[in-house]
């Protein structure tokens, strides 16, 4: 297992915030994530969101694409709580809806700093686009790192889609738990 690398080297976060919940959203897929444990994230909407990585699930008051919408902005309050404090009222939708939406929109500023620039990447199995958003780049690109390990340049070539598409879903497999590094 790689040690966390210094998430502030090397390149500054576009949006400092949604940095810190990609990083929750990471660590939530640790196996070491305590279970009854869960984030509080205040200042999406008028009520706090809440990661259960015990659950693998998230509970908003709010849909997907309010999230979206929301989520760039402003700043993020997160803590940590006890997953008994998570108020199930319209239960939870999965984490990896999450997860996904927030690689997809740093991807649009580019690699998560702990994503290998230079590296091969393949994906630990084809992520269920019936359940994500995503673009025919994303499936192509899932596709082609489904089957085997690639560079950035040779997905750029193989897959024919641009830089922007491949942070995106380099980003949401990180943070989802399916992108792997061989070597």
């Amino acid at each position: 297992a790689r040690a966390s690398p210094d998430l502030t080297a090397s390149r500054p976060a576009p949006h400092g915030t949604l940095l810190q919940l990609a990083c929750v959203l990471r660590e939530a897929n640790e196996p070491s994530v305590a279970p009854r444990c869960a984030w509080r994230v205040c200042g999406i909407g008028p009520t706090p969101l809440y990661v259960t990585p015990g659950t693998s699930t998230f509970v908003s008051a709010g849909s997907l694409m309010q999230l979206r919408q929301r989520l760039p902005e402003g700043s993020l309050e997160i803590t940590r709580t006890a997953a008994e404090e998570v108020p199930l009222a319209g239960g939870g939708r999965p984490l990896v809806m999450l997860q996904w939406l927030v690689g997809i929109l740093l991807g649009q500023h580019g690699l998560l700093s702990w994503i290998d620039p230079e590296a091969a990447h393949r994906l630990a199995g084809e992520p269920d686009f019936t359940l994500l958003q995503h673009t025919s780049a994303h499936r192509r690109i899932a596709a082609l790192l489904a089957n085997e390990a690639a560079s950035i340049p040779e997905i750029l070539r193989r897959a024919q889609v641009d830089h922007q598409s491949v942070h995106e879903l380099l980003n949401a497999a990180s943070l989802t738990g399916k992108l792997v590094t061989p070597g």
